[in-house]
């Protein structure tokens, strides 16, 4: 709904409003909204294409408190908001099983927190097999793409994994 209302606003095409807004000016040559036929309505909540290059350069810009190269994409209390618990992991009457354990911020699943509930280590756990992860206490980000659906070895796999990477910063 949100992605329509800026299309009438602007009156522009969602995914030329990501090109111009965000993609480009992050770099981010090789995204879009757009489906490969080019035929159908975007969709925003989770209908990108991307390369591991690409969503890095997002990512980076997330560690980096919504600022990059001195252009800002996103405040401070956005990125503050996204990292706060919205809903407690017991709390939720249904999560993802890769994402069950977690407490929900705005956007991202929050793998650890803080005392005050702030979101340390943040994810995405894609349906499709994308995992993006940022450690904002180790400050990296970390996008691993899968071509199979994900199930529960598979999030075993990827949490072991990121642990590795995490040990060896």
């Amino acid at each position: 709904i949100a992605a329509r209302i800026c299309e009438i606003v602007t009156k522009k095409p969602f995914d030329r409003i990501a090109q111009e807004k965000l993609f480009r000016p992050l770099g981010m040559k090789q995204t879009s909204f757009s489906n490969e036929s080019g035929v159908g309505a975007p969709n925003p909540s989770g209908g990108a294409r991307s390369t591991a290059d690409d969503y890095g350069k997002f990512l980076n810009m997330i560690i980096a408190g919504g600022t990059v190269n001195g252009r800002k994409f996103l405040s401070t209390e956005s990125i503050a908001l996204m990292k706060n618990v919205q809903v407690e992991a017991g709390k939720m009457k249904f999560a993802p099983a890769n994402a069950s354990g977690f407490s929900y911020g705005l956007g991202v699943w929050l793998q650890e927190t803080d005392e005050k509930g702030n979101g340390i280590v943040i994810s995405s756990p894609g349906l499709f097999g994308t995992w993006p992860i940022i450690d904002f206490k180790k400050k990296y980000a970390a996008i691993i793409f899968t071509k199979d659906l994900l199930n529960e070895e598979k999030k075993d796999f990827y949490l072991q994994l990121f642990s590795l990477v995490s040990e060896g910063l």
